[in-house]
């Protein structure tokens, strides 16, 4: 037996009742007599009760010893039980000596030799467990309440004659198909007595069948066809029927108790909830029993977590690591001066390490919630005197990075000569109060045209805080209610205000106000539909639940989390000499601290209940009064402009929000919610003078939080997630990611810690060019431009419909989204800023605030800067100038040296644009990119200016090098595609080759010919074949555009071509899209065979196979497309406070193949590209150069560039030498050779083969030709990878 087992119960699993009276710990015994006389009467006198027949007098308990007291090994056993009891009780007490004889092994005193053959489990199980002994009735004696049951309909009754009373009219006939029987389970006794808990049934509202995910679904327990039915199932349908318990609706619902810490009631509902044959299955899980031990462990209630423990292994569940952490954190606060407990640790450490567990893997795979990992430690440190290793960052194990410094000594601060480290510190507290804070008002840009007066705003407060108080008094009163008559409900049933209740009531007031202001400021663009609302609010009542778990109501994590992030800033000002890189820096800061936490999510149907609920209380109690003229009345009063003035007679009230249903898809009416018209009339000029934002749509002024793991990272407080996936689609990424072995994440999580960590600050300059020109929305001209929109109101228009419509919401839409931009630049123009990043399922990146950040159009990047700047040095003013032209696009297919030439020719009209934007010669709105372009020519006229000289003058501005047509360029690499390669800058030439020219002259060519033959629709395009018309199509044909698509892109090119017959756009852009595909084949042969060879893979992978393609990129970052999908994601039926779970079975999942074949090229391509901006970001910070970048966009500062162009071109050539294509073949092979069998199909093959031996199956066959398409891999051409290195125009 294993030791911790005897501790915890195991070693007396057969030697001690299951019952509250006897709680056994193997203790160095030793018997206080005053124990013994009383616990001998009281096990007696329970022993000694017999049943009371009807209609007989009560009788008094005998006052002789029951037979059983005869016999010696009985007494013996007795006496031994009743000293541990004893024992138990002094040492619960804290009345232990130390000096007492410590017992080698303590199953020994449990060593008997019974007379009879006999077992002790016979011997000490409770009377109502015993078959001998079921006519003992003793009200002292019974641990849970009997239930008496129908044999015919499975009805439960409280009492004996109650069920003797409703089987003289119970009509149901037992059921008699063999299918249906009912299989006898032999359940072990009760985990704890009702003598010790008391019975809460308050809160079961929930009724449990079913999962109702895919990924809920396990296949290691049983079906509850083998079980006991709960309900009276048809014979004809419990074969096909197949259901599994939603564990993760149980995981959460025990969350909510033990959380807050009230562990006993949780402790009751999961005797409830495995007391049904419904929901056992599901309770009596690992997971749920190490939920229960950690809370009793928490609260050093080590007597619970031993009887718990007893009761796991009575179940034969194997206890995993957690489960020994947390009886080791149940004993941190004992007595260390007591041997006993010295003792106990020994034992369940020996355990402990007997499984293959250290104190490193429990550190690293534990699960620590609030302080858990310090007392953990403490107990450690306390008992055994270990004390753990030191944080030791292990080396990158990937080849690619064999080559990166391993020293700190070129690593240099971010904020050097910008901040100091007790800047910081402000910085940081007020990061956190912002994050505290559920929304954040932000002055608008375009204020002054919407004033809002004060008495405007009183007005409207005083309407917001009527809402306030009727919200919040009928969520007093339907908490009250529900709970009450929750008490009346089933046991095995769950109660979903539990979750809606979770959080306090003023709480749930501020998401429903929040809600209703948002609806309000966007009814005008977009109406939310009633599932979409009712997600949301379900959403933000668990992201609520969580933050005051882990912020508001952790005082540990309030207390410690600023200084271990303090530690973290520390060697975030200087670097040098310490860790590597941020992720190690913060985990080395953590010493004792848990950041990364485990919180249970809310299922999506637990969060759609409670939104929905939420939505009804919305939709009936927001109320708003009105006059007899329609004014809104506040207070008795109505406003007019700017004044309250009495209301018109009669009043009357009116729902502030209602239903709409719209006609969607398919002609399904889709509900919707929509404000009443007054209310958008009073809240019309609000909205926009000051906007909300969430404090994730912002960004920080202070460092983000290192990404140490998939769920910790970004903000301080909470985590969006390091892989954005909608939760409509089925993917299985994320544990993936959290399965993998440790450290192989750790280069993905660095570099996407490096992008976020680069400081940033607003460049004023045009912030204040761009803020003008579109408040001022005058000169439509300049307004085109420079690509600002105009307000709806400024378009013209000959009348109003439909076409107009569109394009007046569509211009409303961008002004509103310039708005929020410029709004945010100018609310943070003096202050430093910082971006956090994550990832999509590819792997690409992305700053994680949407509204304003460094990716975007063209105004979007320019408001952004370095905000720590490098000098230029002696060829840094060249990068600038050389930036400039390159940004206009006029000399795209002239050398570098034609480029600057080009600059010192047009210096004055450079430096025009940087003095006089608006009133100058306006060079700079020629450009592709005028404000860019501005902020260059401003840049360049600096430092010219720089009293010190040019090489002195610190620039802030990033210099970008991108890359030509990226995605062609790996497919030329990876196919070693010569003319190809050529054809996208792979290889050295003395001018930059455009690809769009080369093909579109290929298009030409096919033209003439086709015109030489007569074809008319090529006749007519004479002329019309453009670099523009086609470069839409080229650039977006690595992406997996379609035929259809590509006839789209260019029938938008040919319509802005006056000269272009309008009645042939169609016929035009089919043909020049066929003709720009064959244009592509011949000039990328490889690429395009690679590209099929994709195509025709995840092909078979998704339709065949019925799976999600899956990869794992060179850099060890497993991808999986997560193109599958639920047909009904929520199939779930609500019933006032129930949910009934439906069955979801596995091939329900639609596997969207069309959208795996499309999309795996692309994707695959990708993540490729994603790789090497990531290995260019470590190789940069490794040498102290800050990096930034829009995918195949790299950034760095003047003095830099080259440096990063080298190593551009070197992580290229070592990405491309790797076995890309050949490991991704034996991935296909490994992972979809063979595909799982239904039943059915696994029959039809067995009687195949024993029909026809020796014959190849069909099944054999698929899996053959899957084998030969899955090793078929596209031949290499003859490309020297090592020219990249030398090619100028590579990333130019």
């Amino acid at each position: 037996m294993l030791q911790a087992g005897r501790l915890l119960g195991r070693s007396i699993v057969g030697s001690v009742p299951a019952c509250s009276s006897v709680k056994v710990y193997s203790f160095p015994v030793s018997v206080p007599a005053c124990h013994l006389s009383r616990s001998m009467t009281t096990q007696t006198q329970n022993l000694s009760k017999k049943p009371i027949q009807k209609g007989t007098k009560r009788r008094k308990p005998p006052k002789t010893i029951i037979s059983a007291e005869n016999n010696a090994t009985f007494r013996d056993l007795k006496g031994k039980i009743i000293a541990l009891r004893a024992r138990e009780l002094n040492i619960l007490a804290g009345n232990l000596g130390t000096e007492t004889a410590v017992i080698a092994n303590p199953a020994h005193i449990l060593n008997l030799k019974p007379t009879k053959k006999i077992t002790v489990e016979q011997l000490l199980k409770n009377p109502q467990d015993d078959p001998e002994n079921k006519s003992t009735n003793s009200s002292e004696n019974i641990s849970s309440p009997t239930i008496h049951k129908c044999p015919n309909c499975n009805k439960e009754f409280m009492k004996s004659r109650g069920l003797k009373t409703h089987s003289k009219r119970c009509k149901t006939k037992p059921i008699k198909s063999e299918s249906c029987t009912e299989n006898k389970v032999k359940e072990p006794p009760d985990l704890i007595s009702s003598s010790d808990f008391a019975i809460n049934q308050v809160d079961s509202t929930f009724k449990i069948h079913s999962v109702t995910s895919f990924s809920d679904i396990h296949t290691d327990q049983k079906p509850l066809e083998s079980r006991v039915s709960p309900t009276k199932v048809q014979p004809s349908k419990i074969k096909q029927r197949q259901e599994f318990l939603h564990l993760p609706l149980i995981r959460a619902y025990l969350d909510l108790y033990i959380s807050r810490g009230r562990v006993d009631e949780a402790l009751e509902q999961f005797r409830q909830l495995r007391s049904q044959p419904t929901s056992r299955e599901a309770v009596d899980n690992l997971e749920i029993y190490n939920m229960l031990i950690r809370g009793f462990a928490r609260k050093y209630d080590f007597s619970k977590v031993q009887v718990l423990w007893k009761d796991l292994i009575k179940r034969n569940i194997e206890p995993d690591i957690n489960s020994y952490i947390s009886s080791m954190i149940a004993m941190s606060s004992s007595d260390m001066s007591r041997n006993v407990f010295k003792t106990v640790f020994r034992q369940v450490y020996s355990e402990f390490e007997e499984k293959g567990y250290t104190v490193d893997s429990a550190l690293r795979l534990g699960r620590f919630q609030f302080d858990d990992r310090r007392m953990f430690l403490d107990t450690l440190r306390s008992l055994s005197g270990m004390e753990p290793a030191p944080f030791h960052d292990a080396p990158y194990s990937n080849p690619l990075l064999d080559t990166l410094p391993t020293a700190s000594d070129f690593l240099e601060s971010q904020i050097k000569n910008i901040l100091k480290r007790e800047d910081l510190g402000k910085l940081l507290t007020r990061q956190m109060e912002t994050e505290e804070k559920r929304t954040l008002l932000i002055p608008s840009v375009v204020r002054d045209q919407f004033k809002v007066s004060k008495v405007e705003r009183s007005f409207i407060s005083d309407l917001e805080e009527e809402w306030r108080q009727r919200l919040t008094q009928t969520l007093s009163m339907r908490r009250k209610a529900k709970i009450k008559m929750a008490g009346k409900e089933m046991k095995n049933s769950i109660n979903k205000y539990m979750f809606l209740f979770s959080v306090p009531i003023p709480v749930l007031v501020d998401i429903l106000l929040a809600s209703a202001r948002h609806m309000i400021f966007n009814c005008e663009t977009y109406s939310i539909s009633a599932s979409h609302f009712s997600s949301k609010l379900g959403n933000d009542v668990m992201n609520a639940f969580l933050f005051q778990n882990r912020v508001q109501n952790n005082q540990y994590f309030k207390t410690e989390f600023p200084k271990v992030y303090s530690r973290y800033l520390d060697w975030y000002t200087n670097p040098q000499g310490g860790e590597l890189t941020h992720r190690a820096a913060l985990q080395s800061a953590c010493a004792d601290f848990n950041l990364n936490e485990e919180h249970e999510t809310w299922p999506e149907d637990v969060r759609f209940m409670v939104g929905r609920e939420l939505r009804d209380i919305f939709i009936k109690e927001l109320c708003i009064t009105r006059d007899k003229k329609g004014e809104i009345v506040v207070k008795n009063k109505i406003l007019v402009g700017n004044q309250l003035k009495p209301p018109t007679r009669p009043l009357h009230s009116n729902p502030a929000f209602f239903k709409l249903f719209r006609s969607r898809k398919e002609e399904k009416q889709i509900e919707e919610t929509k404000p009443h018209p007054s209310l958008s009339k009073l809240y019309s000029n609000l909205k926009m003078a000051d906007l909300e934002f969430s404090p994730m749509e912002l960004p920080m002024v202070c460092p983000p939080l290192p990404w140490i793991s998939t769920e910790t990272g970004s903000f301080l407080y909470t985590s969006p997630g390091l892989v954005r996936i909608s939760e409509k689609l089925v993917s299985d990424q994320n544990k993936k990611l959290q399965d993998l072995a440790p450290g192989m994440l750790s280069p993905v999580l660095d570099s996407l810690n490096q992008l976020s960590s680069v400081p940033w600050k607003v460049n004023k300059t045009v912030l204040d060019l761009a803020i003008s020109v579109f408040v001022a929305q005058k000169d439509n001209s300049l307004l085109s431009i420079l690509n600002l929109p105009l307000h709806p109101s400024n378009i013209p228009g000959p009348e109003v419909n439909n076409e107009l419509q569109n394009v007046q919401r569509e211009s409303y839409s961008l002004w509103c989204d310039c708005v929020y931009r410029l709004s945010i630049a100018n609310h943070f123009k003096n202050d430093v800023l910082w971006f956090p990043h994550n990832m999509d399922f590819r792997g690409r990146v992305y700053p994680i605030p949407p509204y304003f950040n460094h990716m975007g159009s063209d105004l979007a990047r320019s408001l952004l800067v370095f905000a720590r700047g490098k000098s230029l040095g002696s060829n840094g003013l060249n990068w600038l100038k050389l930036h400039c032209i390159n940004l206009t696009g006029l000399k795209k297919r002239e050398s570098v040296e034609e480029r600057l030439k080009f600059a010192e020719e047009i210096l004055d009209l450079i430096l025009d644009s940087a003095n006089n934007p608006i009133t100058g010669k306006r060079w700079f709105l020629d450009s592709d990119e005028p404000f860019q372009t501005f902020a260059t020519c401003v840049e360049i006229r600096n430092a010219l200016n720089h009293p010190e000289g040019v090489e002195n003058y610190v620039c802030h501005l990033p210099i970008h090098q991108d890359g030509s047509c990226n995605g062609l360029q790996h497919y030329a690499a990876i196919g070693r595609d010569l003319l190809g390669a050529a054809a996208v800058n792979l290889v050295p030439a003395e001018k930059p080759q455009d690809v769009y020219s080369e093909i579109a002259t290929i298009v030409e060519r096919k033209r003439r010919e086709d015109a030489e033959q007569g074809v008319e629709i090529a006749q007519l395009l004479d002329g019309f074949v453009k670099r523009k018309v086609v470069k839409q199509t080229v650039m977006t044909t690595v992406y997996g555009v379609t035929p259809y698509g590509a006839s789209k892109q260019i029938a938008r090119q040919l319509k802005d071509i006056s000269e272009y017959p309008e009645d042939s756009v169609d016929a035009g852009s089919k043909y020049l899209s066929n003709k720009t595909f064959e244009s592509l084949n011949e000039l990328f042969t490889a690429s395009q065979e690679i590209q099929d060879w994709l195509t025709e893979c995840a092909k078979v992978i998704s339709g065949e196979c019925n799976l999600n393609v899956e990869w794992i990129t060179p850099l060890g970052f497993p991808v999986v497309q997560p193109y599958t999908k639920c047909p009904n994601p929520r199939s779930t039926p609500f019933l006032n406070q129930k949910l009934i779970m439906n069955t979801v079975k596995k091939e329900r999942l639609k596997v969207m193949t069309m959208k795996h074949r499309n999309g795996f090229p692309p994707n695959f391509i990708h993540s490729l590209d994603s790789t090497h901006m990531m290995l260019t970001s470590l190789f940069l910070w490794a040498n102290g150069i800050t990096f930034a970048s829009v995918h195949d966009c790299f950034w760095t500062h003047a003095c830099d560039v080259e440096l990063m162009n080298r190593t551009c071109r070197e992580q290229f050539v070592a990405l491309h030498s790797q076995p890309i294509l050949e490991d991704l073949s034996r991935s296909f092979v490994t992972n979809y050779l063979s595909t799982p069998f239904t039943l059915e199909e696994a029959a039809a093959e067995l009687r195949f083969k024993q029909k026809f031996p020796g014959t190849i199956s069909s099944v054999e066959l698929e899996k053959k030709k899957r084998e030969i398409l899955f090793k078929n891999i596209p031949k290499k051409g003859s490309l020297d990878l090592n020219v990249v290195k030398n090619s100028v125009y590579f990333f130019n």
